[in-house]
């Protein structure tokens, strides 16, 4: 099985499509690592507890924000468009 969606009414994540970043709030408060893969795989920023993912010197193109939680588990996952 995958990874599953992340959950709209826990998480408010914006702007996507996103230029410089994006930001990520927890809505119960949770404490979290947030990664941004790239379409082969490779993880190009993880960051604990950050509210804003600097995406400015990413190219153009999908990514992928991946919500893991305290014990390390990927919770959720979510298609990222960089402009």
């Amino acid at each position: 099985t995958g990874i599953k969606t992340i959950d709209a009414s826990s998480w408010n994540i914006s702007p996507n499509p996103a230029s410089n970043f994006i930001e990520i709030n927890s809505l119960n408060n949770e404490k979290f690592v947030s990664s941004i893969i790239d379409i082969a795989g490779r993880e190009i920023v993880s960051k604990t507890n950050a509210q804003k993912l600097d995406m400015s010197r990413m190219e153009k193109g999908i990514y992928f924000l991946v919500i893991y939680n305290e014990k390390g588990e990927a919770i959720g996952q979510k298609k990222i468009i960089k402009n």
